[in-house]
């Protein structure tokens, strides 16, 4: 086997199951969208809004989170135990200090909608539904923050089977 077709099959073992608990992560919302999509025209609008505006915030605070990603593993690589378990420590750290501004992005749902010009009605119950999810925020950080230490170790399945049993509960 050539050395190019290796690396690809390697490549390939490590980024489908991460693929998957992305595309897990992100159906949360859609799930939140189809069961509430069945009380009213105006839920489904509000669910849909509050999760644009959730994962506009959100992806600001997972992408500092991922800082650690190369951390972790360059310590891996390097066979530096206490490297990566100091990665995870300031990385869960992270997670929890970015969760406030999050947090209070989703607090100022309904102002931001406003000022996008939509109905005062849907930001408000936007605004509702964004409040109430507020306090899962750290959780999701802190879960980003565990699956970027696992990925750096090459343990890519637990948090793909830990997504799709999120998204199966709902």
């Amino acid at each position: 086997m050539s050395p190019i077709r290796r690396e690809l099959g390697a490549l390939w073992r490590l980024a489908w199951p991460l693929v998957v608990t992305q595309v897990g992560v992100m159906m949360l919302g859609v799930v939140d969208t189809l069961l509430l999509g069945r009380l009213s025209v105006e839920a489904l609008d509000a669910v849909a809004l509050a999760n644009m505006w959730g994962w506009a915030t959100l992806g600001l605070g997972m992408g500092v989170v991922a800082g650690m990603d190369p951390l972790v593993s360059q310590a891996y690589g390097d066979g530096d135990g206490e490297g990566a378990a100091l990665a995870l420590q300031r990385g869960l750290v992270v997670a929890l200090l970015v969760s406030a501004p999050v947090a209070l992005g989703w607090a100022w749902t309904e102002p931001a909608l406003l000022a996008l010009g939509q109905d005062p009605e849907i930001a408000r119950l936007a605004q509702s539904y964004n409040v109430l999810r507020a306090p899962s925020v750290p959780f999701l950080l802190a879960f980003c923050a565990l699956r970027s230490w696992l990925a750096g170790r090459n343990l890519v399945t637990p948090t793909m089977w830990l997504a799709a049993a999120a998204t199966s509960s709902r």
